[in-house]
């Protein structure tokens, strides 16, 4: 964190304008450690964040961070829907100007703060429905989305995550990737995390 903290006040911006980080760890233990130094560095207004597990390159890292970051001066404003839970190290959504970077969604309750179990579907379900009252709340709509990135844990559960998927799209999706890896928590299944922007859009799509 130091390290992207110098590069980007080089780049005339700083650590409390990071808009958006995600966060690769190699074992899935160390989350808790990983959110304690977290902590220090964003005790208010923290950025979005995907926490995920995954293999590094270098063999002896225990965790890469990749952030989005607003220059000095440029809006950064937290969007939090009445009632949600504020007991997390990370804001859930965050506008700058007609853009919309939103943290790693997954089964859990917004209110409560509470995984909830149950198959892809259900998962899938309960992601999409905090995601359109966050992407109400911020003055936008499902449609907006642009991107999208998937992290799922079994391959084999590729089928039921895209048809739970693909009605909430009807039409021109968001660009997407979808990814196998392993998830903060034993129960989560998936984690999505969107990325929306209002204005026109083109959409650019295969036969």
């Amino acid at each position: 964190i130091d390290s992207l903290g110098q590069t980007l006040t080089k780049a005339g911006s700083s650590l409390k304008n990071v808009v958006a980080a995600t966060v690769y760890l190699k074992n899935a233990g160390d989350a808790a450690a990983m959110t304690d130094v977290w902590r220090e560095y964003w005790r208010e207004d923290a950025p979005t964040r995907t926490d995920i597990q995954a293999e590094l390159v270098q063999a002896t890292a225990l965790i890469e961070i990749a952030v989005i970051a607003v220059p000095d001066g440029g809006e950064r404003t937290i969007i939090l829907p009445a009632g949600w839970s504020t007991a997390n190290p990370y804001s859930y959504a965050i506008k700058t100007g007609d853009t919309l970077f939103m943290s790693g969604l997954v089964s859990r309750g917004a209110k409560d703060n509470q995984p909830v179990e149950g198959d892809m579907t259900t998962q899938m379900n309960t992601i999409f429905a905090n995601a359109e009252e966050l992407l109400k709340t911020a003055g936008f709509a499902m449609s907006d989305v642009v991107a999208n990135r998937v992290y799922i844990t079994d391959n084999a559960a590729f089928g039921e995550m895209n048809k739970a998927y693909i009605p909430h799209y009807p039409k021109n999706p968001p660009a997407r990737a979808t990814v196998i890896v392993g998830l903060p928590g034993p129960t989560y299944k998936v984690e999505i995390t969107m990325t929306a922007g209002k204005g026109e859009k083109t959409a650019f799509t295969t036969p």
